[in-house]
């Protein structure tokens, strides 16, 4: 994602967006910009919102009818843009990685969020705090957010069981069990026939099955 190749929203877009503001706060608004020309603070809007889309502009301004006070281009931006907020993007990314730890790519707003939550470490971001995390967080959303580019939000990775052995609840063993016995039902005339049909459709039994399956026959399991 390249910040350089965003162009700024078309002008008559930012110009609507100056007139409801201009509606909704009157003078208090314009005062804002007093002594710069309309085109200079259109043009100015215009480049500053680059990249926002549509409906994040009419969220800004909905957002503007609850507040009584003019915003300015900055506070514009983040009514806009809640995810800029650090606390907003903060509480995003925490359950963006509950949705990792459960296989899901999670919801990101925008990839500096993704970022700097991998820079805090997946442990600490879900089993601390806001508070406690605040200056830390900051930091790195801070950090992200100044960056020109970012990659990507990458496909969760499976977890891996821990080296020498991989854990099991007892429903899981004896599935395991279930399914090894059944392939083995199938083709009694080869002794090993049934832990055969397992390991060439690995993907049609549980992962314990496929464990067992290969220690029964001696093959290494990864960790």
């Amino acid at each position: 994602m390249q910040l350089a190749e965003i162009q700024p929203i078309p002008e008559t877009w930012a110009a609507r967006v100056i007139e409801r503001l201009h509606l909704l706060y009157g003078s208090k608004f314009m005062q804002q910009w007093d002594g710069i020309d309309k085109a200079t603070m259109v043009r100015a809007w215009a480049e500053q919102l680059a990249g926002f889309t549509g409906d994040e502009v009419s969220a800004g301004l909905a957002a503007c009818g609850n507040r009584p006070f003019a915003p300015t281009l900055p506070e514009f931006k983040r009514l806009c843009r809640p995810w800029l907020e650090p606390e907003v993007a903060f509480r995003l990314a925490v359950t963006g990685m509950q949705g990792r730890r459960a296989g899901e790519i999670g919801v990101w707003p925008h990839p500096a969020v993704y970022w700097a939550a991998v820079e805090i470490g997946n442990y600490d971001m879900l089993n601390q705090s806001w508070q406690t995390l605040k200056s830390r967080w900051e930091a790195a959303y801070s950090i992200q957010l100044a960056r020109q580019s970012w990659d990507g939000v990458p496909a969760p990775t499976a977890a891996l069981p821990a080296p020498g052995g991989t854990a099991a609840t007892k429903e899981q063993a004896d599935a395991g069990i279930k399914a090894m016995a059944a392939a083995a039902i199938e083709k009694p005339c080869d002794p090993k026939a049934w832990a055969k049909k397992i390991i060439a459709n690995p993907k049609a039994y549980a992962s314990i099955a496929v464990t067992m399956t290969k220690r029964a026959l001696g093959e290494e399991v990864s960790a």
